[in-house]
C-alpha cells in the first residue's frame, strides 16, 4: 500500500479507508507465521481474530437495528 503521505494528497475517501484499516492490519500483523508450531499457532490466532471481528460486527448490527426500530429477524437479514 502507498505511504500515508501519498494518500493525504489523494481523495479523502482513500485516506479514510487507510485510517480505518490500519488498526486491523496492525492487529493481524501479530499473527505468527505458518512455520511456527506447524501452522497451528497461525490457525488459532487467525480463528480468534475472525471470531472477534464477527462478534463486533454482530454487536454493531444489533445496535443499529435497535436504533432504527427494526425487528431482530429483519436486522439479521439486512445487516
Amino acid at each position: 500500500p502507498p505511504p500515508p503521505a501519498a494518500l493525504s494528497l489523494s481523495c479523502p475517501f482513500a485516506f479514510a479507508g487507510f485510517a480505518l484499516a490500519l488498526p486491523w492490519r496492525l492487529l493481524f500483523a501479530l499473527t505468527p507465521p505458518p512455520r511456527v508450531a506447524g501452522g497451528w499457532a497461525c490457525f488459532f490466532v487467525a480463528l480468534v481474530g475472525i471470531g472477534v471481528i464477527t462478534a463486533l460486527v454482530g454487536d454493531l448490527a444489533a445496535h443499529m437495528g435497535c436504533c432504527l426500530g427494526m425487528k431482530p429477524a429483519v436486522t439479521a437479514i439486512t445487516f
